[in-house]
This record gives structure tokens, C-alpha cells and sequence, in this order.
């Protein structure tokens, strides 16, 4: 990203790296997990399939493949979005559009179905009229809500805490003036704590500490 004179060799060591760890597991979905994460560098362009308003091309069929050693994989599902952010050479509505129909064909209870949320942080611009009011509207009001219903109790059940998951889902509720569902998923998060969303609006460190104060939440010193 930063045009770095070594990234072409380097990306050649990677993915000659990617190309020998699936060679000897070719049932691990990292390694190509790994080769999506590089495969904005080159913009690849595989068409879409049906369903998608927009119908962006994009790695399609890379993503497919590990689809099909995981179906939920989570970084698989963020790396993929992330190739339509507008920052990526991507647009808004691209990315809205790969979210929206990502979080559809995942379970209930997935926190995928999180992922129209991540795009719309992505989106968001300080400079527009009533930017921080964009989260009540009701779409995507219902989506954090039924986000917290059916995907924050299966997170007990979780071997690591899901912190960045967590993260976005308390900034959707608190965004949209629903302190006491935020205040369960601040809490599910336990001692630990992300960067993002929060950086995307201010200090992090401030705005996490207001959401904690708006839930009824200590602010640790």
C-alpha cells in the first residue's frame, strides 16, 4: 500500500510461501486466506454472481475455493470485503453490496452477520450532514439488534473472546441509542479492547471510554 520499492519481490516470497503450505495441507484455508489478502494488489477481476446489485468483480473464484474448505471462515469473509472499500479502489456501495450479501447466506447466528456493519464504518465521512445519525436509521438499527440477539449468546460459548466482532457490535448500539444491548456487548468483551471501530471517530481510548460511560460502564484508569 505504501508503494514500497521491495513489495513485488516480496509478494513473490509470500506467495511462493502460500504456494508450499497448501501443497502440503491443501485442507488449510490459510494459506489462501493469505493470497486474498494480497489479491487487491492486482485488482483481479472475476466477475460476480448473481444477486449483487452492483455486481463488483473481484476475486470471486479465490474466495470460492476457500469457501470451500470453510464456508464461515471469518478472516476469509473481512479480507474479501475489504477488497471493495473505496480506500482499495473499490466504491461504497460496492462494498454495502458484498456485505449485505455475505451476512445473508451466513447463519443467524454468525458474527458475519456483523459484516454490513464493518462496511459501514468503512463509509463513513465526517464531512456529510448528520454523519453520526446514519446508525438509527432503522435498517441498520435491525441489523445490530438481531445481531445481539442471535449471535451474542453463542459467544460464551467462544474459546477466545471475539473482541473486534464485539467491538463493532457495542459501536452499532450505542450509535443507535441502544445503551443496554451495548452494555452486554461491552461487557461479553471483558478486560480486552480494539482499535477499530472507535479510531474511525476520534481518539480511541476517548470514544470507547464514552461508550462505556453512555452503557453505565466503569472506564478502567
Amino acid at each position: 500500500d505504501a508503494r514500497d520499492d521491495r513489495a513485488e519481490p516480496l509478494e513473490r516470497i509470500a506467495l511462493s510461501a502460500c504456494d508450499r503450505a497448501s501443497a502440503a495441507d491443501p485442507a488449510d484455508p490459510t494459506p489462501w486466506v493469505a493470497k486474498l489478502a494480497m489479491a487487491r494488489l492486482h485488482r483481479l477481476r472475476d466477475p460476480a454472481p448473481r444477486g449483487l446489485l452492483t455486481a463488483p468483480p473481484g476475486p470471486w473464484r479465490l474466495f470460492a475455493h476457500i469457501l470451500s474448505l470453510d464456508p464461515w471462515h471469518r478472516e476469509a469473509h473481512h479480507r474479501f470485503l475489504a477488497f471493495f472499500f473505496a480506500r482499495y479502489g473499490g466504491s461504497v456501495n460496492a462494498a454495502w453490496d458484498v456485505a449485505a450479501f455475505l451476512a445473508q447466506r451466513a447463519p443467524a447466528d454468525s458474527a458475519l452477520r456483523l459484516l454490513p456493519l464493518v462496511a459501514l464504518v468503512e463509509s463513513f465521512d465526517p464531512a456529510r450532514l448528520l454523519a453520526d445519525r446514519v446508525w438509527e436509521q432503522p435498517q441498520w438499527r435491525s441489523t445490530a439488534l438481531a445481531v445481539h440477539r442471535d449471535w451474542l449468546p453463542a459467544v460464551a460459548g467462544y474459546r477466545f473472546t471475539p473482541v473486534l466482532d464485539l467491538a463493532y457490535l457495542a459501536h452499532a448500539l450505542v450509535m443507535s441509542r441502544h445503551e443496554p444491548e451495548a452494555r452486554a456487548a461491552l461487557t461479553a468483551m471483558g478486560p480486552y479492547a480494539s482499535r477499530m471501530p472507535w479510531c474511525v471517530f476520534g481518539d480511541p481510548v476517548e470514544q470507547l471510554s464514552r461508550a462505556r460511560r453512555a452503557c453505565g460502564l466503569p472506564v478502567p484508569p
